[in-house]
């Protein structure tokens, strides 16, 4: 019953949450929002303690209705994945034009709400291929743009309407996801107050990580994982991250030939994808990633501790160095089989979201499948999630909270170290945590 709850709660709370932020102030739907977040939070912790067990079929069914219903809560990065969809599907190549250079980009009312119009697009090739399906999935979008005046009163049924097929893309993803995982507690994953709000009721691009990493880690078949490291890494960066963990696994079982092999063809699916977008780029692929990179977010972790005793380029290459250190010597404790290859990629991603520069909470999302099996002993992996969502108290005011930012960054502090503690002393590296 309680994940029952945590999901009724969550619908009526996005919706009251739009309405308060169409029609009030931006501070009462922000301080609505976070008190959400708590309620959400609470109640996941009581579910965590419990041993309540949904069947998948129906945990899918109520999550796809769900993601369908739910209308983007204050967000307007998925604009921009709408926005790449369409001119994809246009003909138009996402990397070579910023939408305010395109002539009908002021015909397009909803797109003047898009994050960083003055920038071509900064998602990788797969994930335009997908933004471009989901421009065909919604019916809104058949019969030409979607050009009205935004209206107070209509707001919430509007941004629904502009993100229904992306919504469906998404929805489809979580179903796919409980299918993989039906064998674990995937109430723990699903109930997550992210993964609703920021995952299933914001369709967030990182959401489509899940069941990328669910075929990465939790299945068995070779091939497949490699297949889909190089199609997740062309939807986010992140599995290029956590691939050299695949590879040691492979070649400890294999041999190096074979893991080279493998390595040969993550490398040419990278290459194709590329390929295929980069020829009509004139040359700005990666130009806007190279832009956005020089921008944080103060849940940047360690990064914006350094950045305030250095400068943001000091740290930068700091966390680089520190970033390769760390990675190398988790590499080691899973080449001396003191970790698996599981445990390895979440200490590897942990490190990641310490380190790297710019941290928004649906990065986070990736930490939840991770830890999915660990749910049960280590705290970090659901309880910095919900943590990070606090990062919207930024907004209130357009400040910078430093207490909000330093308390965080000391809770998280302490239960990472803990948690790295309880590991090695119930070694629990070798193998993934039974409920």
């Amino acid at each position: 019953m309680k994940s029952v709850l945590i999901l009724s709660i969550s619908f009526i709370g996005i919706w009251g949450v739009n309405y308060l932020y169409a029609f009030y102030s931006n501070k009462v739907a922000i301080v609505s929002y976070l008190a959400l977040i708590t309620i959400l939070g609470i109640l996941y912790f009581f579910l965590l303690k419990t041993k309540e067990r949904l069947n998948w079929k129906i945990t899918a069914s109520f999550l796809f209705l769900f993601t369908l219903l739910t209308p983007i809560l204050m967000e307007t990065d998925q604009l921009r994945y709408v926005w790449d969809g369409l001119i994809s599907a246009q003909g138009i190549n996402p990397y070579k034009y910023a939408p305010k250079e395109l002539p009908f980009f002021k015909e397009i009312i909803w797109a003047q709400n898009i994050n960083y119009a003055v920038l071509p697009s900064v998602y990788p090739p797969v994930a335009q291929l997908l933004f471009q399906i989901s421009s065909y999935l919604n019916p809104y979008f058949w019969y030409g743009y979607l050009g009205w005046e935004w209206a107070p009163e209509l707001y919430i049924t509007q941004i629904w309407q502009v993100t229904l097929g992306l919504k469906f893309l998404v929805a489809l993803s979580i179903v796919f996801s409980i299918y993989l995982l039906k064998k674990r507690r995937v109430e723990l994953l699903v109930f997550h107050p992210l993964f609703l709000i920021l995952g299933a009721g914001n369709a967030h691009i990182d959401i489509l990580l899940i069941p990328i990493f669910a075929i990465m880690f939790f299945k068995p078949q070779e091939t497949r994982k490699n297949i889909t490291a190089a199609l997740g890494t062309l939807i986010k960066i992140i599995p290029l991250i956590l691939y050299p963990a695949l590879l040691l696994k492979w070649a400890k079982k294999w041999g190096l030939v074979r893991s080279f092999s493998n390595l040969a063809v993550f490398v040419s699916i990278l290459v194709f994808f590329i390929f295929i977008y980069a020829r009509g780029s004139d040359g700005n692929l990666f130009k806007s990633l190279m832009i956005y990179g020089e921008h944080w977010y103060f849940f940047g972790f360690l990064n914006r501790w350094l950045s305030d005793l250095f400068s943001f380029q000091v740290a930068k290459y700091i966390c680089v160095v520190l970033g390769g250190i760390w990675g190398l010597f988790i590499l080691n404790l899973q080449r001396k089989n003191e970790i698996s290859t599981l445990m390895s990629a979440l200490l590897i991603f942990q490190g990641l979201l310490a380190l790297m520069p710019t941290l928004h909470p649906w990065y986070l999302l990736s930490l939840l499948i991770l830890g999915l099996p660990y749910m049960g002993v280590l705290i970090t992996p659901w309880l910095w999630p919900i943590l990070a969502m606090f990062s919207k108290a930024y907004y209130i005011d357009e400040s910078d909270p430093v207490i909000l930012r330093n308390l965080i960054y000391l809770i998280v502090s302490f239960f990472l170290v803990r948690d790295f503690r309880k590991i090695r002393a119930q070694k629990l590296l070798n193998r993934p945590y039974r409920f």
